[in-house]
């Protein structure tokens, strides 16, 4: 969850790669989704709701997203090479 109406705070992006062994993968077919991952619908919650660690690496690196139109601008910038 986040303040849609104050956005003046430091916040990160996620951009996700998930890796799981046969175990995580056997323990999240067998579970049931919980409220929290029902309410956000992200399966990570399924783990954490569960008690059961998951681990991020924090890359530092420059990300864009494209959540209307005008965004698109940045994003076509970029790819001609247009700002850095």
């Amino acid at each position: 969850p986040y303040p849609k109406g104050n956005m003046d705070y430091v916040y990160h992006k996620f951009v996700g790669v998930g890796a799981f062994n046969h175990k995580a993968l056997e323990f999240y077919h067998t579970t049931p989704r919980g409220p929290i991952e029902k309410i956000e619908e992200n399966d990570s919650f399924r783990f954490i709701e569960n008690n059961v660690p998951i681990y991020y690496y924090n890359c530092h690196c420059r990300s864009l997203s494209v959540d209307n139109h005008k965004d698109i601008a940045g994003v076509e910038a970029i790819m001609k090479g247009e700002m850095e």
